[in-house]
């Protein structure tokens, strides 16, 4: 294949119907993606099913994504921008940290709640992290990271909390977080929540 019939290729599929659609792909994979990966999991999704989903041809995706793995990169960094956007919510000005923490955490898990996808996007890193499927365990870490930096920004912005709490914090509301659907309904989620932050804060229910 000559150099000019590979970049006829490419051009391919940013065209339909007359007009050129660069960032309408690369927007149409994304969300075809999300949704492929949250069904059938990272190992279930193919490239040909998501460029079928997406309407796009395979140029469009090489054009865009260097591989599958770097799209779930970008679907999962996009999941991390949605959280980040959550804490930062400057409605939290002037409460107290500790009812903050524990409001934001009952939101989140209601959005969990709502975006199914989103819950089952978090637990198929995890998963794949555990079973140590190759780039998994750096992304969960990076991704990690920069939620707990936020985080940790925006307690620290309301009074912050004693050293290393962000951190219970975090496997406490993990640990509920990924029994959504399974044992917990969203109401027995937040209660939940909300009696185990009463118990880790003051030695007493909220």
């Amino acid at each position: 294949m000559t150099d000019r019939s590979v970049f006829e290729n490419i051009l391919a599929g940013f065209w339909k119907e007359g007009v050129y659609l660069v960032s309408d792909a690369k927007d149409a994979i994304m969300s075809s993606a999300r949704i492929i990966f949250a069904q059938r999991g990272y190992e279930g999704a193919g490239v040909d099913s998501i460029v079928r989903s997406a309407g796009v041809s395979k140029g469009a995706f090489y054009w865009h994504f260097h591989s599958k793995f770097d799209l779930f990169k970008r679907v999962m960094e996009d999941e991390v921008d949605r959280i980040v956007s959550y804490l930062a919510d400057g409605s939290a000005q002037g409460e107290d940290v500790i009812a903050m923490s524990v409001r934001k955490g009952e939101g989140f898990l209601q959005l969990l709640w709502k975006e199914r996808d989103s819950l089952s996007l978090w637990l198929e890193l995890r998963l794949l992290a555990h079973r140590g499927v190759e780039g998994m365990r750096d992304l969960t870490g990076s991704l990690r990271s920069r939620m707990m930096g936020e985080m940790r920004r925006v307690l620290a912005e309301a009074g912050g909390l004693p050293d290393g709490m962000e951190e219970v914090l975090c496997i406490l509301f993990d640990g509920i977080m990924f029994n959504l659907w399974v044992w917990f309904d969203v109401e027995d989620a937040v209660a939940l929540w909300r009696r185990s932050c009463g118990v880790l804060f003051g030695g007493e229910a909220l």
